[in-house]
């Protein structure tokens, strides 16, 4: 099995915006979802990758090797188990990259799952 990482966001309305954007097909958020909360403490299990440092592409889509390329290095060199990145939607919202083999990841608080209902009007 194939290196996995989860995806994660600030707020549950960020990540409601990041699946949005990136789904092809509204019946893909008509499916029900769910909401975890993830708690962690910052200064062990996180590193924050602050906006200006990024490439100049870092917002282009399709997703540029540049950036990919800043995950790959982050996944690989297991730095932390959680990156923090701006959101290229709203750049004012995190994102954040969990990594799951690191060996700290058995240290992150999860709660839930809660159900997550999502307005039809948005499909």
């Amino acid at each position: 099995m194939g290196a996995s990482v989860v995806y994660a966001a600030d707020q549950p309305a960020t990540a409601l915006l990041e699946t949005l954007v990136h789904a092809t097909r509204a019946d893909l958020i008509r499916v029900p979802y769910v909401v975890f909360e993830i708690g962690l403490d910052e200064d062990r299990h996180l590193l924050r990758l602050p906006q200006e440092i990024l490439p100049a592409d870092w917002q282009a889509w399709p997703w540029p090797a540049s950036t990919q390329e800043i995950g790959t290095y982050w996944f690989q060199s297991q730095a932390s188990a959680v990156l923090e990145v701006p959101s290229a939607v709203i750049p004012y919202h995190r994102n954040y990259l969990i990594n799951p083999s690191h060996p700290d990841f058995q240290e992150l608080h999860i709660e839930g799952p809660t159900p997550f209902p999502i307005d039809v009007r948005l499909g």
